[in-house]
C-alpha cells in the first residue's frame, strides 16, 4: 500500500477492500476510461462467432436471439435486436423463456419449435454455457448455436459453434455481465464490417465513430442490475452507461423514469437498483419478460408509456405478493428450530418471488436458504441464496440423489 499513502486513510482501507493495491488500479477505479475497455476479440471464440454471424447476414438466414428473462438478459436482447434493426437486418426473432412455464435456461422444446420455424442460427444471451444436451439436439437438426454467457462453466462445454464467455480463455475481466458480453459481440461485428466488403458494411461505415456507445445505456443498466463487482471493466461500463442513459434517446427509459419518479438526467446507481431493475424483473416474475423487452426496444413513445405503466402495476403486485409470502415463511420458521441450512416452501407460493424471498431469509437468519413451491402435478421448483463463502453447487452435490 506504500504507493497509496497520498490518499486519506479511509480511502486506503476502501481500496484494499476492493483489491486495489497499485496507484494505476486506484486511478483507473476513480477515473474510469472507456479506452481501457478490452478488445472484444480477446474473448473466447469471438472470431468464430463473428464469422458465423456475418455468414448468416450474407445468406439471409433466420437468426433467433434467445435471451434470459432478467434485468441482464432483457437489456442484452434489446441491445442486440436494436443493432440488427439499425443494421437493416430483418430476418431475426427474439425468444425469452417464461420464468414459470419454461424456467431458466436453454430448452429443447423451444429449439424444436425454432427448427420448425426455419431458424438456422441461435444466439443466446446470458445463458446456455451448461446446456450440453440442448446444443447437441440443435446440432442434430442443422441449427448452429452461438452461446454468449457469463456464468460459471462446467467440466464439459457444449459443442456449440462458438462460446463467448469472459470466464473462458484469457479475457482480462472475467466478471462481465451477459449484456456486456453481447455488447462485445456487437463491437466485434462492427469492427469486421468496417474493415471488410460486406452487404451491410456500407451501413456501418456510414455511422460516426463511436456510434456503438449509444447502446451503453442498456449495458450500464444490466451491469448495475446484475450486481457484478463494480471494478475494472464493469466500473467503466457502469460509469459510461450512466452518462449515456442520462442522454438516452430510448423512449422506454424516459417512460420508466416518469412512473418511477426519478430523473433520467441525474440518473444514479440507486435509480437503477430501485427504480429500473425491479420493474424490468417484475415482468417475468408476474407475467412475461417480453413486456420489458418491448419497453426497452420500442421507438414509439405511446407504446413506451403503456408498457411502463404496465410494469409499474406488475411491480406493485410483486411487492404485495412478496410481503404476504414473507410473512408466511417467517411464521413457518418461527415454529421450527433453525439448522445450518434453511429449506422452506409452500405449494401455493408464487414462483416469481422465490428468489427475492430466499435473499430476504438468508439475510435475516444468516443461513443458506432454499425456497420451494409446486410446479405442476409432480414437480417442485425453487430458488436459493447462499451466505458469503458458501457454494450452493457444492452443497447440493451432497444431496444429488434427491434431484
Amino acid at each position: 500500500m506504500s504507493e497509496l499513502t497520498e490518499y486519506p486513510k479511509i480511502l486506503q482501507t476502501l481500496f484494499k477492500n476492493r483489491g486495489l493495491t497499485t496507484k494505476k488500479e486506484v486511478e483507473d477505479f476513480l477515473h474510469p476510461d472507456y479506452e481501457n475497455f478490452s478488445d472484444p476479440f480477446l474473448m473466447h471464440d469471438m472470431k468464430k462467432a463473428v464469422d458465423r454471424i456475418l455468414l448468416a447476414f450474407e445468406k439471409n438466414e433466420h437468426i433467433t436471439i434467445y435471451a434470459d428473462y432478467d434485468a441482464d438478459g432483457v437489456p442484452g436482447a434489446a441491445l442486440f435486436a436494436d443493432f440488427f434493426n439499425q443494421l437493416g437486418f430483418e430476418n431475426f426473432s427474439v425468444f425469452i423463456p417464461h420464468r414459470h412455464d419454461d424456467g431458466y435456461g436453454f430448452h429443447k422444446h423451444v429449439v424444436e419449435d425454432l427448427v420448425q420455424q426455419k431458424t438456422s442460427l441461435i444466439i443466446t444471451i446470458d445463458l446456455g454455457v451448461t446446456a450440453i444436451e440442448v446444443v447437441d439436439f440443435a446440432n442434430q437438426n442443422d441449427v448452429d448455436v452461438i452461446i454468449t454467457d457469463h456464468h460459471e462453466v462446467g467440466e464439459k462445454l457444449p459443442e456449440a459453434h462458438a462460446i463467448v464467455n469472459p470466464k473462458l480463455g484469457d479475457y482480462p475481466d472475467r466478471m462481465l455481465c451477459g449484456a456486456a458480453t453481447i455488447f462485445q459481440v456487437v463491437r466485434a461485428v462492427i469492427h469486421e464490417l468496417r474493415n471488410t466488403d460486406h452487404p451491410h458494411s456500407e451501413v456501418v461505415k456510414s455511422w460516426p465513430e463511436g456510434y456503438h456507445k449509444w447502446w451503453l445505456d442498456l449495458v450500464g443498466i444490466a451491469t448495475v442490475s446484475d450486481m457484478v463487482p463494480l471494478v475494472k471493466e464493469n466500473r467503466i461500463l457502469a460509469s459510461y452507461g450512466l452518462r449515456v442513459a442520462r442522454k438516452s434517446r430510448r423512449p422506454g427509459l424516459h417512460a420508466l423514469a416518469n412512473v418511477g419518479r426519478f430523473s433520467l438526467q441525474t440518473l444514479e446507481e440507486q435509480d437503477i437498483g430501485f427504480g429500473i431493475a425491479p420493474r424490468i424483473n417484475s415482468a417475468s416474475r408476474m407475467e412475461h419478460a417480453l413486456s420489458a423487452f418491448t419497453l426497452l426496444s420500442t421507438s414509439d413513445r405511446a407504446i413506451a408509456n403503456e408498457y411502463a405503466k404496465k410494469l409499474n402495476r406488475l411491480n406493485d403486485q410483486r411487492k404485495r405478493v412478496t410481503a404476504a409470502t414473507s410473512r408466511q415463511a417467517n411464521k413457518i420458521l418461527e415454529e421450527r428450530k433453525i439448522g445450518n441450512v434453511i429449506v422452506v416452501g409452500h405449494p401455493d407460493w408464487n414462483p416469481g418471488v422465490l428468489s427475492i424471498l430466499a435473499g430476504k431469509l438468508m439475510e435475516k437468519y444468516g443461513r443458506t436458504t432454499f425456497v420451494w413451491t409446486n410446479h405442476g402435478a409432480d414437480l417442485i421448483k425453487g430458488s436459493t441464496r447462499a451466505t458469503s463463502g458458501q457454494s450452493v453447487l457444492e452443497l447440493m452435490k451432497h444431496a444429488k440423489d434427491f434431484w
